[in-house]
């Protein structure tokens, strides 16, 4: 009886949810991507795919800037990263999670500005508050964890 009940109420639910519709897909862009992970729109109305390129080998990942509408701008925009996976742009500043790092860069001209170490199995996303408060998660430990308070004044040397 039990079951039965359970079969009616799972069959109501379902029957309640919306269809799934299908994408209009608009644009594809291929060519040099090696495992695509993550894009960011940017605030100039381009796109920025990270590429880890085999997680296990170091300074094979890059990130690649694609218009509005998937034309490629340049390939390599950023090179030589270990295995970029999530991004996040605040007040200038693009926060890309390399493996065990967040590796902070200018934006725009994607200037290395800082950065900073994690003890992280396999850092894969991140999350920046507008007081540039960090989040990050860890795939493989099933963990998500603040990095820090990382002042804004902090980087307003650097950014000069």
């Amino acid at each position: 009886m039990l079951s039965l009940l359970s079969l009616v109420i799972a069959a109501q639910l379902a029957g309640s949810m919306p269809e799934p519709k299908q994408a209009d897909i608009a644009w594809v862009a291929e060519g040099e991507f090696c495992e695509p992970e993550t894009v960011l729109p940017l605030p100039d109305n381009t796109l920025l795919v990270s590429n880890v390129c085999d997680i296990r080998t170091t300074g094979n990942g890059f990130l690649t800037l694609l218009s509005a509408n998937g034309g490629v701008i340049k390939w390599r925009v950023v090179d030589n990263l270990d295995a970029p996976l999530g991004m996040a742009l605040v007040d200038g500043l693009l926060h890309v999670v390399d493996y065990s790092q967040v590796k902070i860069f200018r934006w725009p001209g994607f200037k290395l500005q800082s950065t900073i170490a994690l003890e992280t199995a396999v850092a894969n996303d991140i999350a920046v508050a507008r007081d540039h408060t960090i989040y990050v998660t860890d795939t493989a430990r099933n963990n998500t964890f603040r990095v820090g308070n990382i002042e804004y004044q902090h980087y307003a040397e650097r950014l000069g």
